[in-house]
């Protein structure tokens, strides 16, 4: 039961971090605390993080626009859409401030995974 754990956690890990590789560390921070509390049912749940991306907004938009400058946001934007894009959500491409509330989704998987 033991190796099955450590090998889920290690494909899980390897699914997050691939998606994760666009991702500026300077936003990484802001989104641990809404993440536990999105009501998704696993951190690697990137469908439905996205889809509560507006919830999430709120809770994260400020920390990112004062943790990083104009040009990692967008970098940050960028990558959010692209792992939302992956994941399968199709509720429309997020508006450019509602992204950086989504990203929280890839960045609380890798920072715990």
């Amino acid at each position: 039961m033991k190796s099955f754990t450590i090998a889920s956690i290690i494909a899980l890990a390897s699914v997050a971090s691939a998606q994760l590789d666009n991702i500026p560390s300077c936003a990484l921070n802001c989104f641990i605390g809404p993440l536990t509390s999105d009501g998704c049912s696993a951190l690697t749940d990137f469908k439905c993080h996205c889809q509560k991306g507006g919830q999430l907004l709120s809770q994260v938009q400020p920390c990112v626009e004062k943790a990083c400058n104009p040009s990692d946001q967008a970098a940050a934007i960028s990558a959010v859409e692209s792992t939302c894009k992956a994941a399968g959500f199709t509720g429309g491409a997020p508006q450019a401030t509602q992204a950086a509330g989504i990203l929280g989704a890839a960045a609380l998987a890798m920072l715990v995974l």
